[in-house]
Protein backbone atom coordinates (compact mmCIF):
# COMPACT_ATOMS: atom_id res chain seq x y z
CA UNK A 1 0.00 0.00 0.00
CA UNK A 2 1.20 3.53 -0.72
CA UNK A 3 3.01 5.50 2.27
CA UNK A 4 1.68 9.16 2.82
CA UNK A 5 3.94 12.29 4.60
CA UNK A 6 2.59 13.79 7.63
CA UNK A 7 4.01 16.69 9.67
CA UNK A 8 3.68 16.11 13.62
CA UNK A 9 2.14 19.33 14.91
CA UNK A 10 3.99 19.06 18.29
CA UNK A 11 7.83 18.67 16.78
CA UNK A 12 7.65 18.91 13.24
CA UNK A 13 8.73 15.65 12.43
CA UNK A 14 7.90 14.40 8.68
CA UNK A 15 6.76 11.25 9.58
CA UNK A 16 5.81 8.40 7.05
CA UNK A 17 2.87 6.03 7.69
CA UNK A 18 0.77 4.19 5.40
CA UNK A 19 -2.07 5.42 3.51
CA UNK A 20 -4.41 3.52 5.48
CA UNK A 21 -3.79 5.20 8.71
CA UNK A 22 -4.75 8.56 6.99
CA UNK A 23 -7.48 10.72 9.01
CA UNK A 24 -6.50 8.63 12.20
CA UNK A 25 -5.01 8.97 15.33
CA UNK A 26 -1.27 8.43 15.10
CA UNK A 27 1.73 8.45 17.54
CA UNK A 28 4.79 10.62 16.50
CA UNK A 29 7.87 8.54 16.65
CA UNK A 30 10.18 11.52 17.88
CA UNK A 31 7.90 13.14 20.86
CA UNK A 32 4.99 10.67 21.22
CA UNK A 33 2.60 12.73 20.74
CA UNK A 34 -0.72 11.70 19.47
CA UNK A 35 -2.29 13.65 16.58
CA UNK A 36 -4.58 12.95 13.78
CA UNK A 37 -2.69 11.95 10.55
CA UNK A 38 -3.61 14.75 7.34
CA UNK A 39 -1.85 13.89 4.16
CA UNK A 40 -0.45 16.87 3.02
CA UNK A 41 1.67 15.39 -0.67
CA UNK A 42 0.61 13.05 -2.88
CA UNK A 43 1.38 9.31 -1.93
CA UNK A 44 5.19 8.62 -2.40
CA UNK A 45 6.24 6.28 -5.24
CA UNK A 46 7.58 2.62 -4.12
CA UNK A 47 11.16 3.24 -4.61
CA UNK A 48 10.92 6.04 -2.07
CA UNK A 49 9.95 3.90 0.68
CA UNK A 50 12.67 2.79 1.89
CA UNK A 51 14.73 4.73 4.40
CA UNK A 52 18.13 5.78 4.43
CA UNK A 53 20.66 3.46 6.56
CA UNK A 54 21.38 6.20 8.74
CA UNK A 55 18.08 7.87 9.53
CA UNK A 56 17.04 8.27 13.05
CA UNK A 57 13.54 8.96 12.16
CA UNK A 58 11.34 6.49 14.03
CA UNK A 59 7.74 5.36 11.94
CA UNK A 60 4.40 6.75 13.33
CA UNK A 61 2.69 4.09 15.24
CA UNK A 62 -1.03 3.30 15.34
CA UNK A 63 -2.79 4.56 18.63
CA UNK A 64 -4.75 0.65 19.85
CA UNK A 65 -8.32 1.46 20.91
CA UNK A 66 -7.27 -1.14 23.82
CA UNK A 67 -4.75 0.70 25.41
CA UNK A 68 -5.21 2.44 28.57
CA UNK A 69 -6.51 5.94 28.43
CA UNK A 70 -4.14 6.88 30.94
CA UNK A 71 -1.43 7.66 28.33
CA UNK A 72 -2.85 10.92 27.59
CA UNK A 73 -2.58 12.13 31.62
CA UNK A 74 0.59 11.50 32.19
CA UNK A 75 3.78 13.80 30.80
CA UNK A 76 5.30 12.82 27.74
CA UNK A 77 8.87 12.14 28.51
CA UNK A 78 11.87 12.34 25.92
CA UNK A 79 13.46 8.57 25.04
CA UNK A 80 16.99 8.05 23.69
CA UNK A 81 17.09 8.35 19.83
CA UNK A 82 18.38 4.99 18.86
CA UNK A 83 18.29 3.91 14.88
CA UNK A 84 17.11 0.66 16.32
CA UNK A 85 14.91 1.34 18.57
CA UNK A 86 11.93 2.60 16.17
CA UNK A 87 10.70 -0.89 15.91
CA UNK A 88 11.02 -1.98 19.42
CA UNK A 89 7.90 -2.24 21.21
CA UNK A 90 6.78 0.51 23.55
CA UNK A 91 5.72 -2.36 26.63
CA UNK A 92 8.94 -4.38 27.27
CA UNK A 93 7.82 -5.89 30.20
CA UNK A 94 4.94 -8.02 30.32
CA UNK A 95 1.62 -7.43 32.61
CA UNK A 96 1.93 -8.21 36.09
CA UNK A 97 -0.70 -10.48 37.83
CA UNK A 98 -2.50 -9.43 40.14
CA UNK A 99 -3.41 -12.36 42.15
CA UNK A 100 0.48 -12.71 42.21
CA UNK A 101 0.06 -9.27 43.97
CA UNK A 102 -2.94 -9.98 46.58
CA UNK A 103 -0.51 -13.34 47.35
CA UNK A 104 2.94 -11.36 48.01
CA UNK A 105 1.05 -8.91 49.46
CA UNK A 106 -0.41 -11.19 51.95
CA UNK A 107 2.01 -13.15 53.13
CA UNK A 108 5.38 -10.94 52.59
CA UNK A 109 3.31 -7.60 52.72
CA UNK A 110 5.40 -6.22 55.71
CA UNK A 111 8.68 -6.06 53.48
CA UNK A 112 6.89 -4.53 51.09
CA UNK A 113 7.88 -7.35 48.19
CA UNK A 114 4.10 -6.86 46.82
CA UNK A 115 5.38 -3.58 45.94
CA UNK A 116 8.79 -4.52 44.25
CA UNK A 117 6.46 -6.96 41.94
CA UNK A 118 4.11 -4.42 40.62
CA UNK A 119 7.28 -1.39 40.57
CA UNK A 120 6.53 0.43 43.05
CA UNK A 121 9.89 1.31 44.60
CA UNK A 122 9.14 3.73 46.60
CA UNK A 123 6.71 2.28 48.50
CA UNK A 124 8.11 -1.01 48.74
CA UNK A 125 11.15 0.15 50.26
CA UNK A 126 9.57 2.88 53.01
CA UNK A 127 7.50 -0.11 54.37
CA UNK A 128 11.18 -2.76 54.13
CA UNK A 129 12.13 -0.06 56.41
CA UNK A 130 9.55 0.43 58.64
CA UNK A 131 9.62 -2.88 59.50
CA UNK A 132 13.93 -3.46 59.19
CA UNK A 133 13.76 -0.09 62.02
CA UNK A 134 10.20 -1.58 64.07
CA UNK A 135 12.28 -4.59 64.62
CA UNK A 136 15.19 -2.62 67.05
CA UNK A 137 12.81 -0.41 68.27
CA UNK A 138 10.57 -2.81 69.97
CA UNK A 139 13.66 -3.08 73.21
CA UNK A 140 12.20 0.65 73.83
CA UNK A 141 8.40 -0.34 73.18
CA UNK A 142 8.03 2.22 70.57
CA UNK A 143 8.41 -0.60 68.15
CA UNK A 144 5.31 -2.52 69.14
CA UNK A 145 3.26 0.53 67.41
CA UNK A 146 4.92 1.15 64.40
CA UNK A 147 4.83 -2.15 63.28
CA UNK A 148 1.25 -1.95 62.38
CA UNK A 149 2.08 1.00 60.18
CA UNK A 150 3.16 -1.78 57.37
CA UNK A 151 0.34 -4.32 58.30
CA UNK A 152 -2.53 -1.77 57.87
CA UNK A 153 -0.46 -0.06 54.86
CA UNK A 154 -0.33 -3.60 52.99
CA UNK A 155 -4.04 -4.06 53.76
CA UNK A 156 -4.78 -1.17 52.23
CA UNK A 157 -2.44 -2.25 49.30
CA UNK A 158 -4.16 -5.48 48.18
CA UNK A 159 -7.68 -4.24 48.43
CA UNK A 160 -6.80 -0.63 46.50
CA UNK A 161 -3.91 -1.00 44.06
CA UNK A 162 -5.24 -2.33 40.68
CA UNK A 163 -1.70 -0.71 38.23
CA UNK A 164 1.82 -1.82 38.15
CA UNK A 165 4.57 1.12 38.55
CA UNK A 166 3.79 2.46 34.86
CA UNK A 167 0.17 2.63 35.34
CA UNK A 168 -1.00 -0.65 33.54
CA UNK A 169 -3.57 -2.74 34.59
CA UNK A 170 -2.54 -5.55 36.33
CA UNK A 171 -4.27 -8.99 34.99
Amino acid sequence: MPDIRVHCPACNSELVIDQQYEDQEVECGSCFQVFVARSEKPPVPDEAQERPAGSSRRPARRRDDDEDDDRDRRPARRRRRDDDDYDRPRDRSPRKSRVAYILLGVFLGELGIHNFYAGHTNNGTAQLLITLLSIPLMCVFIGFFTIFIPFVWKIVDVCTVDRDGDGRLME
